[in-house]
């Protein structure tokens, strides 16, 4: 998976200790590894993301799917707060494995 300069989508943390995270559009099939996920799933979601557990850690930042306040439940980071209809844009940062969410 790579964003448009080709760079890898997936940042990792050198050490275990700390998060694994995934940035996607929509979702990701929790049963499947971030890096063998089709591109429709990223796109417009799964129906158990959310609902199950991913297995190997990561965590998933997404959007699409709009929330009142951004909110991180069971590996799920979710930021879309529906900019376009709210002029609420959030932004999450990440770092050390703590997640600050930020309104523009």
């Amino acid at each position: 998976m790579a964003d448009v300069d080709g760079n890898d989508a997936i940042s990792r943390k050198v050490s275990a200790s700390f998060l694994l995270h995934a940035f996607v559009h929509a979702a990701a099939n929790p049963l499947i590894p971030i890096k063998d996920q089709e591109s429709r799933t990223l796109l417009w979601g799964h129906e158990d993301f959310g609902r199950k557990r991913r297995r190997d850690g990561i965590w998933v930042v997404h959007g699409h799917t709009i929330v009142d306040t951004p909110m991180i439940k069971g590996g799920v980071v979710s930021i879309d707060t529906g900019a376009y209809a709210t002029d609420k844009l959030t932004a999450a940062t990440i770092h050390n494995g703590e997640v600050e969410f930020n309104y523009l």
